[in-house]
């Protein structure tokens, strides 16, 4: 599981590299032992830390499983705070 989670924050960061600067309040979430349709849905909340505007145009899980949603639409200004979502069907 948190191989699954590590693998999802390595495909989202690959997305963003090279383009700005960005920090993660948390790189890892455990989420520990889930039942079965458990609910999955987290956020990772980073910072754009670079100098320009941040404009999100891709962002994918490892799998059919973990599903993101990001802030596609508003530029994120530099020093301002988002998050992505992710659901982990359980």
């Amino acid at each position: 599981m948190k191989k699954l989670i590590l693998s999802l924050f390595m495909v989202v960061s690959f997305v963003f590299a090279g383009a700005q600067s960005i920090e993660f309040k948390s790189k890892v979430v455990d989420y520990g032992i889930l039942e079965h349709n458990a609910d999955g849905n987290r956020e990772f909340t980073f910072t754009n830390s670079g100098d320009q505007p941040l404009v999100i145009k891709s962002a994918k899980g490892s799998c059919g499983c973990t599903v993101p949603e990001y802030p596609s639409d508003t530029p994120i200004k530099p020093g301002e705070s988002s998050f992505i979502k992710v659901k982990f069907d359980s």
